[in-house]
């Protein structure tokens, strides 16, 4: 019988073996399972739902009349929300999403990929108000990227996060880039949190 339980368990980063050990059985079983091999009966539902904290009925397929983005689980975190400042600013809680949105399938396998909506139009076209964007903040971003950089001016200061362009990188600090108005913004090294790196299409989609 087809079934959703390899999508969820691989759209958490477990292995066969780490989901068996939730649910309290066998890597065999559990491959078993998600083959088609044995029956995915009601008592196997809810202890693997209990092991994805999900609901049981989303472990079935899903009808042939739904949307293609339906089967992908709505469990990727939206971060993002706006810092009121004119600059285009965001802030980030890692603790406090601000809600989930459906995790694509070239992200199945990437725990820590985050989502924001971005605010203001000083990038536009490419990133224009309102939109929702997919940040990585374990691959690696190249001169010329889109990217989420947070700062601090000092040790508690309020953390600011802009959405620009990467133009370089060096011992002094970062040359951003901005669309709307065309400009340029340099930021020192020591007051920068992180440099994360938007996805595109082809990552998200895996093609």
């Amino acid at each position: 019988m087809p079934n959703q339980i390899k999508y969820l368990r691989k759209s958490k980063g477990w292995s066969q073996a780490e989901l068996a050990e939730r649910a309290g059985t066998t890597n065999q079983m559990i491959s078993m399972l998600e083959l088609g091999k044995r029956g995915l009966t009601l008592r196997w539902m809810e202890r693997l739902g209990k092991a994805f904290g999900c609901q049981p009925a989303e472990l079935l397929p899903k009808p042939v009349n739904a949307s293609p983005f339906d089967m992908f689980p709505e469990n990727l975190p939206v971060l993002g929300t706006a810092a009121g400042s004119l600059s285009g600013a965001f802030q980030l809680d890692d603790n406090n999403p601000i809600g989930h949105v459906r995790r694509p399938p070239g992200v199945a396998e990437h725990s820590n990929v985050y989502a924001i909506y971005v605010v203001g139009d000083s990038m536009c076209p490419e990133h224009r108000n309102g939109e929702l964007r997919f940040v990585d903040p374990d691959r690696q971003p190249r001169i010329g990227d889109s990217v989420i950089v947070q700062t601090e001016n000092f040790p508690g200061d309020t953390v600011q996060t802009f959405i620009k362009h990467l133009k370089t990188k060096g011992s002094e600090g970062l040359l951003l880039g901005q669309l709307n108005p065309v400009g340029e913004i340099r930021i020192a090294n020591h007051v920068v949190r992180s440099v994360h790196r938007i996805l595109s299409l082809n990552e998200l989609f895996g093609v």
